[in-house]
């Protein structure tokens, strides 16, 4: 029985995990060594990055893991200082510009009405990962932020440069086929002539065809408002201060996804809000190099009311052109643990003003 490896029943070729190890036969894989029970060559996940051949569970190439190592190896391995593993397959990071305008961007109409857009840049990341092995659940995890950067020449009510930073966490489930849903806790701060903390939650409940389509419900339901000081330059450089609140915008959106060639897919929605808004928008994202894509949005808030009551200025767009790299490629973390929903923007996050 020496030798033994897949092929060998005790060696551990199990069906729920593959590889499994401590079975102390000469030449059969240690767990120390890195094919431990909990990720090996199963059926249920393949040799997958989020569970098979990678830094801190596979064969890794850390002097220590490997098809080909003993147990005295091993053993001299345990000793050595403890390396920083990260799997970048399961990330995604992501850059570009953004146009965006909302209820923000008309200051006040005793000071200066303003109301022009907010144009800028945007960084940020998002991760995901199975819970399978972790706690059982057919469930996978997110989380991500993303930065903004705009208006930083200010604008015609204020010299300050607008600076956002928006959180997504939260857990889904993705299927072949069949029910598929998640929910998220989406943070934003935004500081410019206020300083806002808000948060809202996002859920899907969405069917999957199997034929690369998914249609369903999203929703955005506020659960935390937010007031502030404010600062506001009026007619000759005078400063007027004052105190504003504003509340996440309750949405409600009917929207079909589907996919396209090298790992793309494209989405476009219709809706409105709680207080009878309309809504439209549309995004894609288009794969080119393996590990890179083109990602677009657009969204519209369309304001029941009339311009002589101000739906200017409860009229709300957000635009966004960018490029995602993915270093697991179109693939990722695994199909079942890519992130269900991206890190909220300006489309998705809608602030109005109480």
């Amino acid at each position: 029985m020496s030798g033994g490896f897949a092929g060998d029943v005790l060696c551990g070729a199990e069906p729920t995990c593959g590889i499994g190890g401590g079975c102390g036969i000469a030449g059969c894989p240690d767990p120390s060594c890195g094919l431990e029970v909990a990720c090996g060559l199963e059926a249920a996940c393949g040799i997958e990055p989020s569970c098979g051949l990678q830094p801190g569970c596979g064969a890794e190439v850390s002097g220590c893991g490997g098809y080909g190592c003993d147990v005295g190896f091993c053993d001299q391995c345990i000793d050595c200082p403890p390396l920083l593993s990260v799997n970048w397959r399961r990330f995604e990071f992501f850059a570009g510009v953004n146009s965006f305008t909302g209820p923000a961007n008309h200051a006040s109409d005793t000071v200066r009405r303003g109301g022009s857009g907010s144009f800028g840049f945007y960084e940020g990341v998002n991760e995901g990962r199975s819970l399978d092995n972790l706690l059982g659940i057919d469930l996978a995890a997110q989380l991500g932020m993303r930065a903004t950067q705009s208006s930083l020449s200010g604008a015609e009510f204020t010299d300050e440069a607008r600076k956002q930073i928006f959180v997504t966490g939260g857990l889904f489930r993705r299927v072949d086929f069949g029910l598929q849903y998640g929910v998220v806790v989406d943070y934003l701060y935004d500081d410019w002539w206020y300083q806002n903390n808000l948060v809202q939650l996002r859920g899907e409940l969405s069917w999957n065809d199997a034929c690369g389509h998914e249609f369903g419900y999203q929703f955005m339901a506020g659960t935390k408002d937010s007031t502030s000081r404010t600062r506001l330059l009026g007619a000759g450089g005078a400063i007027t201060s004052g105190s504003v609140t504003f509340e996440p915008t309750d949405q409600h959106r009917l929207f079909l996804r589907g996919s396209i060639g090298g790992g793309g897919s494209y989405q476009a929605f219709l809706g409105g809000t709680a207080r009878g808004d309309g809504l439209v928008g549309a995004s894609l994202l288009s794969a080119f190099r393996g590990r890179f894509a083109v990602q677009g949005g657009a969204t519209y808030l369309i304001p029941t009311e009339s311009n002589r009551d101000r739906g200017y200025a409860n009229e709300g767009w957000n635009l966004s052109l960018g490029i995602v790299f993915r270093p697991g490629g179109k693939d990722g973390c695994g199909r079942y643990c890519r992130p269900l929903f991206d890190v909220a923007d300006n489309g998705t996050f809608l602030v109005d003003r109480q």
